[in-house]
C-alpha cells in the first residue's frame, strides 16, 4: 500500500491511497469468507458453505465491493495514526480506479496547528480587570421580598381592585361587533400590573370591585397579531374576584417554614453567601471569557469550514430553542424578521468564527501543556447530562453517546484550561 497526502485551503486535506491487486486480493478473499458465515446455503450449516458456492450465489461484484470497503476502513486509520492526522468528523472516502490496483481518495478536515501568543502573561494583564464582588443590603432585601411574595396568602376583599391585587375575570373581544379569535375567556385569573395583557387592559380593571362590569376602546399594538395591529378593538369585562395579596411577616417563625434556618439573622447570611457565591462565580466566568478572547484574538491558524458550519447550527439551535422557551415558532419568528435561515447564517459568520477560534486556541493551550480530562471525569460528566435531558423529557435512547462524551471532553478540558490560567494569574 502507497498513499501521499494533499494539503487543501481550510485546513482540509485528501489522502490518495493505491493498494496493489495482490493486497486487494486478500481483503476480496477475508469478505468472501466474512460474508459466506452470514449467508444461509441450502444442506449446509450457517458458514459452513464452500465459498465458491457462495460467490456464485451472492455474485462476484458484492464479494469486490466489500473487500474495498474492507481495505478503506483498513488503512485509512493506519494512516491517519502514523501522520498523525487530527480528523475532524466523519471524512468523504471515493473510488478512483477499481482495477487491478485499488485506488482511492480520502478528504478530511484536520485540526488545524494554532500559533498561540503568550497566554499566560496575557491571563495576568486581564487579571487586573477582576472587579471586587459588593453584596448590597438592597440585593438581600430584594431576595427576602421574593421569598416572602412567593409564600403570600391571596385574601378575598370587597373593595375597588389596585395594582398588585389578584383578580377573576369574564371578558370579551370584539372588532366592529365580531368575536375575534381568541378573545373571550371566563374566570380568567392575572395579576393586575403584570402587563402580561394589551397595552391599557390592566389599567382599565383598576377601581372595579366584585360584580362590576365595564365595558372600554383600546388601540391594539402595530404589531398585534392576525392582522389587528393598529385597530381600536371593544373589551367588556366582568370584574368576579378580588384578591388583595398578603405578605407573611418576616420573624423567626416564617424562616423556621423555609428550611434549616433557626433566625432571620441565620436567612439573611445564608442568602449573602449565595449572592457572593453566584456573584465571584459571574466574575470569575467574565475574565476567563475576556482572557479566552484576547488569546484567541492574538491566535493563528486556519479555521476548518467544517467546524465553522458546525458552530453556525449550533447558534440556529440556540435561536430555535430560545424562541421556542417564548411559545414561538421558528418560521413565524423568521417570517416576523422577514429572514431566511440563510440570511442569519451570513449574520452570524463572523461570531462564529471568532467562538471557534476561541475553542480551538483553548484546545491549543490543553495540548500545550498536557490537560486532558480522565476517563472517569467524562463518564461522569456526560452521565449528568443525561439525566438532565430525561429530565427535561427528552427520550434519551435518541442521544448520540459518542457525541455527547466529545462534548462533555471538551467542556471538561476547557474547564482544566482555564483552572490552569488562574493559578498562572496568581502565581
Amino acid at each position: 500500500m502507497n498513499y501521499t497526502i494533499k494539503k487543501h485551503p481550510q485546513s482540509e486535506i485528501e489522502i490518495i491511497i493505491t493498494v496493489p491487486s495482490d493486497e486487494l486480493l486478500k481483503f476480496q478473499e477475508e469478505a468472501l469468507g466474512d460474508i459466506a458465515k452470514k449467508v444461509h446455503m441450502e444442506g449446509f450449516r450457517p458458514g459452513k458453505a464452500p465459498q465458491n458456492l457462495v460467490k456464485e450465489k451472492i455474485g462476484e461484484e458484492e464479494v469486490i465491493q466489500t473487500g474495498i470497503e474492507n481495505a478503506i476502513r483498513r488503512f485509512y486509520p493506519e494512516i491517519a495514526k502514523k501522520e498523525g492526522l487530527d480528523i475532524i468528523g466523519q471524512p468523504d472516502a471515493k473510488i478512483l480506479k477499481e482495477g487491478p490496483d485499488l485506488e482511492f481518495s480520502i478528504r478530511a478536515a484536520v485540526f488545524p496547528k494554532i500559533a498561540l501568543p503568550d497566554y499566560v502573561s496575557i491571563a495576568k494583564k486581564i487579571a487586573k480587570e477582576k472587579k471586587t464582588v459588593i453584596i448590597e443590603e438592597k440585593e438581600i432585601g430584594e431576595a427576602i421580598t421574593w421569598l416572602r411574595e412567593s409564600r403570600a396568602a391571596h385574601v378575598t376583599v370587597q373593595r375597588e381592585a389596585k395594582i398588585g391585587d389578584t383578580v377573576e375575570i369574564d371578558f370579551e373581544v370584539t372588532n366592529n361587533g365580531v368575536l375575534i379569535e381568541g378573545g373571550s375567556s371566563r374566570k380568567h385569573p392575572l395579576v393586575i400590573g403584570k402587563g402580561v395583557f394589551v397595552p391599557g387592559f390592566e389599567d382599565e380593571l383598576i377601581g372595579m370591585k366584585e360584580r362590576d362590569e365595564k365595558n372600554f376602546s383600546l388601540t391594539m399594538p402595530k404589531d398585534y397579531k392576525s392582522g389587528l395591529g393598529g385597530k381600536k378593538l371593544d373589551f367588556k369585562v366582568m370584574m368576579l374576584l378580588v384578591q388583595e395579596r398578603v405578605l407573611p411577616e418576616l420573624n423567626d417563625d416564617f424562616v423556621k417554614r423555609l428550611g434549616a434556618f433557626e433566625s432571620v439573622d441565620a436567612l439573611n447570611k445564608n442568602i449573602r453567601e449565595g449572592l457572593q457565591k453566584e456573584k465571584d462565580e459571574k466574575e470569575r466566568q467574565r475574565i476567563d471569557m475576556l482572557i479566552a478572547e484576547e488569546i484567541a484574538k492574538n491566535s493563528t491558524g486556519e479555521i476548518p469550514r467544517v467546524l465553522l458550519e458546525s458552530e453556525l447550527d449550533k447558534m440556529f439551535l440556540e435561536l430555535k430553542n430560545s424562541i421556542g422557551e417564548m411559545g414561538m415558532e421558528l418560521d413565524k419568528y423568521l417570517e416576523h424578521i422577514k429572514k431566511t435561515e440563510e440570511d442569519l447564517r451570513k449574520e452570524w459568520e463572523k461570531d462564529a468564527e471568532k467562538r471557534v477560534k476561541i475553542a480551538l486556541s483553548l484546545r491549543a493551550i490543553a495540548e500545550k501543556e498536557h490537560i486532558e480530562p480522565s476517563e472517569e471525569e467524562v463518564e461522569t460528566k456526560a452521565n449528568n447530562s443525561l439525566d438532565n435531558f430525561k429530565n427535561d423529557g427528552h427520550d434519551i435512547k435518541k442521544i448520540d453517546r459518542v457525541a455527547l462524551a466529545e462534548y462533555s471532553k471538551n467542556i471538561i478540558r476547557n474547564q482544566k484550561v482555564f483552572e490552569f490560567l488562574e493559578r498562572m494569574m496568581n502565581s
